[in-house]
């Protein structure tokens, strides 16, 4: 699973020996921020927004992934935002990244959207990408019913 570029991107395999399949949801990062978070961090309305609109990519895919679907990343923002939720741990200190713990990363967002605060949480994402990056995130984990994030290694050559 990647967030990087015009589109995300999510490669799928059944088994360990099928091809895996490419899919793309016709969202990105870019272009989320720009229609629902208008380039700025997020506020409730913008929030509430940016979730219709995830929804609205992630749940036709939904139909199409197979029961009990692992959901990995290599992805550098979605790695970092990942770690973020469990304290910022080491990449390879915590191979996989609870449901739960994305959830309550995204709520302290929605509790900071709700706030004007001059200071920002060291733990929540600093630009609005970033928050775009963790509203799909957690939307796809509620959605796809994935109960983890897998962190993969960094490789140059491997897919998303």
């Amino acid at each position: 699973f990647a967030v990087e570029g015009p589109v995300c991107t999510l490669l799928v395999s059944d088994t360990d020996t099928s091809a895996p399949v490419l899919h793309h949801l016709p969202l990105g990062l870019q272009s989320l921020t720009q229609r629902s978070f208008q380039q700025r961090m997020p506020t409730p309305a913008q929030l509430e927004t940016g979730i219709m609109e995830v929804e609205d990519a992630v749940m036709p895919l939904a139909r199409l992934l197979p029961a009990h679907t692992l959901l990995a990343t290599r992805d550098p923002l979605l790695r970092h935002l990942a770690l973020q939720a469990v304290g910022g741990h080491a990449p390879g200190e915590v191979p996989a990244i609870t449901r739960e713990a994305i959830e309550a990363l995204f709520e302290r967002l929605v509790a900071q959207s709700s706030r004007h605060y001059s200071h920002q949480d060291p733990d929540l994402p600093p630009d609005p990408r970033a928050a775009a990056a963790l509203l799909v995130l957690r939307e796809i984990l509620h959605h796809w019913q994935c109960t983890h994030l897998w962190l993969l290694p960094d490789s140059v050559d491997a897919a998303p």
